[in-house]
């Protein structure tokens, strides 16, 4: 299975289940995959980083599930899919699931490795004649998000543009 997952039923019609039972059916196992569980006020910022204080006082910037997972190359679980608003997941999700690149909050950018340019020695960040170089997280092919949602949510209808962020099979 080499592209995201979006899994749309009832409520109660056992999609965590079959979230779990993909997962060991893939090699993943269920320890691999966390599930990050979306809310209505989510923000496009709380998808991938928030605010927070370190033991210092300082200000620090904490990954989101979402991008500890695109770090680790492991998948993730997006569940509630249905209760974010679609604005919300079409700012932040579209370029993370379907370029594989996204910046993040602190300054540092998301890139799938395969989008890297090479040089001799590997994949390096890109360079910026005026810019000060970036800090490059490269994600792994192995990563995958599987979105959950319910239909039976009627504020909130699965949208064209929402629904192009995933291979859909009939």
């Amino acid at each position: 299975m080499g592209r995201d997952t979006l899994l749309l039923a009832p409520a109660g019609a056992g999609k965590s289940r079959l979230l779990v039972e993909l997962c060991n059916r893939l090699g993943w196992g269920t320890r691999d995959i966390k599930v990050f569980p979306l809310f209505r006020d989510v923000s496009a910022r709380d998808l991938l980083q928030t605010r927070d204080t370190d033991e210092n006082g300082d200000t620090v910037w904490v990954d989101s599930p979402l991008v500890a997972a695109a770090k680790a190359g492991t998948p993730i679980g997006l569940d509630n899919w249905h209760a974010a608003r679609a604005d919300v997941a079409l700012g932040s999700l579209s370029r993370l699931l379907v370029d594989r690149e996204v910046e993040l909050p602190d300054g540092t950018l998301l890139k799938a490795a395969s989008r890297m340019p090479l040089r001799q020695g590997g994949a390096k960040p890109p360079e910026a004649v005026d810019a000060p170089p970036v800090d490059v997280h490269i994600i792994p092919d192995s990563f995958r998000v599987l979105a959950l949602g319910t239909t039976d949510d009627p504020r909130n209808p699965l949208s064209p543009d929402v629904a192009a962020l995933f291979s859909l099979n009939s």
